[in-house]
């Protein structure tokens, strides 16, 4: 998530950065979940925006025999985004 947040982050619109962040005040490894496709999101997660990261290379990497080690790194990885969006734009 990482990856894709440095390269779309900056250029989404005001309804897209409310639907990330509404996606990112969920649970580290619900957030894992939804974006793979192992859990439906709930009503209020559900946007274009997370169809677009259904589709993207996060959760393909979900579909690999590393899979587990990367859930352990994604895990790491989104607390880390999570935190540092907060941060910079201070939301939370």
């Amino acid at each position: 998530m990482g990856t894709w947040a440095e390269a779309h982050v900056p250029g989404l619109s005001s309804e897209e950065m409310d639907q990330y962040e509404a996606l990112l005040n969920a649970e580290t490894i619900d957030i894992f979940n939804y974006v793979t496709g192992k859990a439906e999101a709930p009503e209020a997660i559900k946007s274009p925006l997370l169809d677009r990261l259904q589709v993207g290379p996060v959760a393909a990497a979900a579909h690999t025999p590393l899979a587990g080690t990367r859930l352990q790194l994604a895990r790491f990885t989104l607390d880390s985004l999570i935190s540092n969006w907060r941060c910079v734009y201070g939301r939370g």
